[in-house]
């Protein structure tokens, strides 16, 4: 069995893609509610506001960094804390969820979340451009990500005593297995998303590609007030918002969405 199939497999069995695909539609609904080009966002914006909310959403799944909650505090005042600032519909799709193998693993300083033996870390890259990544011009924790050791015959994930991992876990958490990347983009004029999980590869060599595999996980659509999306809608959470006034604060924390109806009466 190849890493890919492997890897696409534990991820459906441990139903850890349901949790990489809410955390894709809820980030990327509050993107499209914040993106705003006549204020002067651009790509720039749109990676930093993805990459911020996907890694608050992530820590809530895992109950991580403050949403940790001390000893001796009860349950209802962690799903309190879990609800603060998420949207009603998100927190209720949250909380069927199966939370229970989800753990925050970061790697040499960068965000990661863990499933087994199968970490992730977060990279944004412009809509539509998955092939083009070049790691080179990337950290030095997602160059080294990308020059982990691959097997190209049909190897599997990573054992303990593999002499061939070279990379060094944090140390503050062991960590024993392979390290991937979850790479996310959105069309800020169309209001589209997508989401890939696969293995980089960061070469010297060109021509070699970023990827030794990488496959779409997560995908879909807002669109616009005036200009519907073309993907479906069923899965969509309520309306699309209003345009915001010129003059309103600009709320970063995930809210319901404001529908047409309740803005005519």
């Amino acid at each position: 069995m190849s890493e890919e199939t492997e890897t696409l497999q534990q991820l459906e069995d441990s139903r850890s893609l349901e949790l990489i695909r809410w955390v894709g539609q809820w980030v990327f609904w509050r993107v499209n509610k914040d993106f705003d080009p006549d204020a002067g966002h651009d790509q720039a914006v749109i990676g930093l506001l993805a990459y911020k909310y996907a890694c608050d959403l992530f820590d809530r799944l895992a109950s991580a960094g403050k949403y940790k909650l001390p000893e001796g505090e009860p349950t209802e005042r962690g799903l309190d804390l879990l609800a603060t600032g998420l949207n009603p519909d998100a927190f209720s799709d949250f909380l069927a969820l199966d939370r229970s193998q989800i753990q925050r693993n970061d790697y040499a300083g960068s965000p990661g979340w863990s499933v087994g033996t199968i970490r992730w870390v977060l990279q944004s890259m412009p809509y539509g451009e998955i092939d083009r990544i070049n790691w080179n011009d990337k950290s030095e924790t997602k160059q080294t990500v990308g020059r982990q050791h691959f097997d190209y015959g049909y190897g599997t994930l990573w054992e303990p005593g593999d002499e061939d991992f070279e990379l060094a876990p944090d140390p503050d958490l062991p960590f024993e297995g392979t390290t991937f990347v979850l790479a996310h983009g959105f069309d800020g004029e169309r209001g589209d998303y997508e989401m890939y999980f696969g293995r980089s590869r960061a070469s010297d060599q060109p021509g070699e590609g970023s990827w030794h595999w990488r496959k779409p996980v997560a995908r879909g659509g807002f669109g616009s007030p005036d200009r519907p999306t073309d993907e479906p809608t069923s899965r969509l959470p309520g309306t699309p918002p209003v345009p915001i006034a010129p003059d309103a604060s600009v709320r970063l924390r995930p809210q319901a969405p404001i529908t047409r109806s309740e803005t005519q009466n």
